[in-house]
């Protein structure tokens, strides 16, 4: 799956993602960086980690962007989405803190978030290496996304090739 992320000015952007049979899903991201930072994050977790029932993974399937928006979604969304998404948001809060997470909290608060969201889930255990290698891909995609100029896309592929 190819994914482009098109930055407007404004720190708005349009996300689209094109699957190997041609169709397509397609969303808005808002102004103020999170919505790239979190996109983002995401594509470094789930490339890196293998995953392929997360955000990414469920596009590349057919769902569609506003599938996740659904009141109710959650409940229809495998556990390792829900994981990814737990994962993602306490890299997220990292990113915006501008530091590296350390392994030890950071599974901690991984495995709370999901305890609280579904309780009972299997939740990996991230090792210090991947959680390094994760920050680093992140870092690098972030660089590249900060350094796009307005009406430039960034291209990815899903799965990392």
């Amino acid at each position: 799956m190819k994914v482009k992320l098109k930055k407007h000015a404004g720190g708005e952007a349009v996300v689209t993602f094109v699957r190997t049979d041609g169709s397509a899903a397609s969303g808005r991201i808002g102004s103020g960086g999170f919505g790239a930072v979190h996109d983002l994050t995401h594509y470094a977790v789930e490339t890196t980690l293998g995953l392929r029932q997360g955000f990414y993974g469920l596009l590349a399937q057919g769902w569609d962007i506003q599938d996740f928006e659904v009141k109710g979604a959650a409940h229809q969304l495998p556990d390792e989405a829900i994981v990814t998404e737990c994962i993602v948001g306490q890299l997220g809060n990292a990113v915006f803190a501008g530091r590296e997470p350390a392994v030890e909290e950071f599974n901690w608060l991984v495995r709370s978030a999901v305890d609280g969201v579904r309780p009972g889930a299997a939740v990996p255990v991230i090792d210090a290496e991947s959680l390094r290698l994760i920050w680093h891909t992140l870092e690098a995609l972030l660089a590249r996304w900060r350094a796009l100029p307005p009406g430039e896309t960034l291209g990815l592929d899903y799965p990392a090739a």
